[in-house]
This record gives structure tokens, sequence and C-alpha cells, in this order.
């Protein structure tokens, strides 16, 4: 299993998703949603060949794409690094 880096931006999301999902529920939500999500990533995190993301932006830049629940991850594999530069709503990439 590769080693899973978050970019800032990517990290950011993650927190807000968790903080918002603490305001509208019970405490400890959205931590434990952000344990899941972390834990769905690694799975991914295997040293594969991926392809790369359908979304013309992140190909171009030889970024893959997976679906995870509703967000979709891009990420790099890179010096047996699995690098997480965004997570992007689904819904907003059409």
């Amino acid at each position: 299993m590769l080693t899973v880096n978050y970019s800032v931006l990517a990290n950011s999301l993650l927190y807000k998703v968790a903080d918002y999902l603490d305001s509208i529920n019970t405490f400890g939500s959205g931590e434990r949603w952000l344990i899941k999500f972390h834990k769905k990533i690694k799975k991914y995190a295997q040293p594969i060949s991926y392809a790369l993301c359908r979304h013309e932006i992140y190909s171009a830049n030889d970024f893959s794409c997976v679906a995870i629940d509703n967000w979709i991850v891009v990420f790099k594999i890179e010096n047996n690094q699995f690098n997480v530069y965004q997570i992007v709503l689904a819904s907003s990439l059409y």
C-alpha cells in the first residue's frame, strides 16, 4: 500500500465537509465521515496503473480519478506515494 498525501486544497475540503456534517448532525458525525472517507481512499492507494480522468482539465495534466460515493478524487501516483490533489463533488463536474 502506498502512502496517501493530501494537498492543502483537498485536505481543506475534507475538513470543511466534516465541519458541516457536525453542524447539521450530532457532534462527531463529521469526524466519523472523515475517518470512513480516508479508509476508502486508502483502498485505492495501490501501486497499480490507473486510467486518466475523463474530464479534460484533469487528463491534460496526467491526473487519474476515482469515484468515492458522490465525490471524485483527483490524484497522481508519484515516487511510491498516492498524492491526492483535489476532491470534487461529482455533480459539479458536469
